[in-house]
């Protein structure tokens, strides 16, 4: 089997642990002020972490997937940890997932394509649009009227969903208690309780997951650098340098492509100026 579709399959079997928590990279990027600080706090451990796995010459055989599996997490904490600087509502849900959206974007060039995501990331002012009354009773009716498959057809019905799970879903509470504030998070749970769902058919754990093409994608991105790893490893000290080099560049694109995605944050006057056209 080769090294790519070796990454592929862990990548596809390790999708859902890749990150851990959303709810601790959030906390800890709201630590800092800008997305650049927090990427560049962020890169500067990966490439700690690099220089670490070629500390030793001859062993790299060994360290090295140790190292791709550690920068898999941290590219999982660049996504959470952008969006929540950017202002969004980060979503990991058993059906959706901003994570899996930016992998695709980063497959693909680092270039936004809604044709390829399954929605458009949301502003932390749209979520609580639509735990409110008037913007859940908007989404039904969006929702209701239109049987559109594009970004935005699939982006309202998530919407939806997630309105009418937010009061029993304690992770999302959580999530948007440190976004929005306290109050705001009781009011939207006082709002959102008893609301009847509209799609109450449990998730299938296949929709979370990636395909093993995008799967593929990512890993020839990620094991380009791995031949020129393994032989740098053999060299002491220039291989840590390098090593170190390529992780932090490999996490600072994903950073872009993280950035590209969330600057496409859905907003409240996007959904009501829907409901007029």
């Amino acid at each position: 089997m080769s090294l790519e579709q070796q990454i592929a399959d862990a990548i596809v079997l390790a999708f859902d642990d890749l990150g851990g928590n959303p709810l601790d990279a959030v906390r800890k990027a709201l630590y800092h002020r800008k997305v650049a600080d927090f990427v560049q706090d962020e890169t500067t451990k990966v490439a700690l972490a690099g220089g670490a796995e070629m500390a030793i010459p001859g062993i790299q055989v060994l360290t090295i997937p140790v190292g791709i599996s550690y920068l898999l997490h941290k590219m999982a904490v660049i996504t959470w940890g952008v969006g929540a600087l950017k202002g969004a509502y980060v979503i990991e849900t058993p059906r959706y997932s901003d994570l899996r959206n930016v992998l695709s974007v980063y497959a693909n060039d680092s270039l936004y394509n809604g044709a390829i995501l399954t929605h458009q990331p949301i502003h932390r002012d749209t979520f609580g649009y639509a735990l409110s009354d008037t913007g859940y009773q908007t989404l039904l009716t969006l929702t209701a009227n239109s049987d559109r498959a594009d970004i935005q057809g699939r982006t309202w019905r998530m919407l939806r969903q997630l309105s009418e799970e937010y009061a029993v879903d304690e992770r999302a509470y959580q999530l948007y208690r440190m976004v929005a504030g306290a109050a705001a998070a009781d009011a939207a749970q006082a709002s959102a309780a008893g609301r009847y769902l509209t799609d109450a058919t449990p998730p299938d754990p296949i929709e979370r997951r990636i395909g093993g093409k995008l799967a593929l994608k990512l890993a020839a991105r990620i094991s380009a650098r791995v031949p020129a790893r393994f032989v740098m490893g053999f060299v002491p000290i220039a291989g840590a340098i390098i090593n170190a080099f390529f992780n932090a560049q490999t996490l600072r694109e994903f950073a872009s492509a993280a950035e590209a995605y969330y600057d496409q944050l859905l907003l409240p006057d996007h959904i009501e100026k829907a409901t007029v056209n």
